[in-house]
């Protein structure tokens, strides 16, 4: 996953990490190993969402655009060609990619409009929307 970061052109990461902080920490130390990138450590006190994650890397973030990608995503192909996409489209303020999911209450889920815009992000809906 950093990998596909690092190739992407990213080269300063945030890893945000809870229990298993110390597990991950010495896997990924501090991000030499795996080429030009440096890997700063955001401790989450609990499992509180993405929202959540986002606020507590807003020191490491700054004003910047930045990429959240989750550790238990894969993107085949990588995300090189999404970065690029977004950087050319400053217009927008946000990019999410979706695929769609055999058992969709095991996940995130979003709504779409007619016009395939996202009406809102649902997690682990017990019915999902169609």
């Amino acid at each position: 996953m950093i990998e596909a970061i690092r190739d992407a052109g990213i080269r300063e990461i945030g890893v945000v990490i809870g229990d298993t902080g110390p597990e991950i920490r010495e896997a990924v130390g501090d991000g030499s190993q795996l080429g030009d990138v440096s890997i700063t450590y955001l401790e989450q006190d609990a499992p509180r969402g993405l929202a959540h994650a986002v606020k507590i890397a807003r020191d490491f973030l700054g004003d910047s655009r930045f990429v959240m990608f989750l550790g238990d995503n894969v993107i085949q192909g990588g995300i090189s060609d999404l970065i690029r996409d977004f950087e050319n489209h400053h217009e927008w303020n946000s990019q999410i990619v979706l695929t769609r999911v055999e058992h969709p209450q095991q996940y995130g889920v979003a709504e779409l409009d007619a016009q395939g815009q996202i009406v809102r992000l649902v997690e682990k809906p017990e019915n999902p929307p169609q």
